[in-house]
């Protein structure tokens, strides 16, 4: 069933139904409760006057369920509000992934920070031919990744707590709020 061409699709199957919502629609998502839910680019979501903050009113949904699972993943829009406070909120694991070259595991960044793997291209290019000369490097050893090494390394992505930063909690004292920052 189509409802909204602009802020809901629904989906009826023999074991589920399966609702997409805007974040442009509140109301939505105040009015149904959720067992399962996935949140996407909720930095970019805007209240409503009427309804509020449309993310809150979701997770408020699933409150009914013991089993409950919310997913929320988003590019972050700025620090302590959003997706960032979320993370905050939870673990604040990071995954690893291993250099093809050395082996060493560690986090992928953007700017080269510690042993971290981060992105290298040649700033002497134009805009469009710098973007295209990107590359991960290897923090410890120094090798320049092809694409297929990148995608290789999050293949065999792990999870590990995040040492060193100071707000690092354990599942018990998040209230079973499990926060990862994946690399893509």
């Amino acid at each position: 069933r189509h409802k909204d061409a602009l802020s809901v699709q629904e989906y009826d199957f023999k074991a589920a139904r399966v609702m997409f919502f805007g974040g442009n629609s509140a109301t939505g998502l105040s009015s149904n409760a959720f067992v399962y839910l996935h949140i996407s680019e909720e930095d970019k979501f805007q209240a409503e006057e009427s309804e509020g903050d449309p993310v809150g009113l979701a997770i408020q949904r699933t409150k009914n369920f013991r089993k409950r699972k919310v997913i929320r993943e988003c590019t972050p829009a700025g620090m302590g509000k959003g997706i960032s406070a979320a993370y905050e909120a939870g673990t604040m694991e990071i995954f690893k992934v291993p250099c093809p070259a050395c082996g060493h595991r560690a986090q992928m960044v953007w700017a080269q920070k510690g042993l971290s793997h981060y992105v290298y291209f040649d700033s002497s290019l134009t805009a469009g031919l710098a973007a295209k000369s990107a590359r991960y490097v290897c923090g410890k050893c120094g090798e320049h990744w092809k694409e297929s090494d990148r995608l290789n390394a999050l293949s065999e992505a792990a999870k590990f707590p995040n040492f060193g930063y100071e707000g690092e909690r354990t599942i018990e004292e998040t209230g079973g709020v499990v926060s990862i920052h994946y690399p893509t």
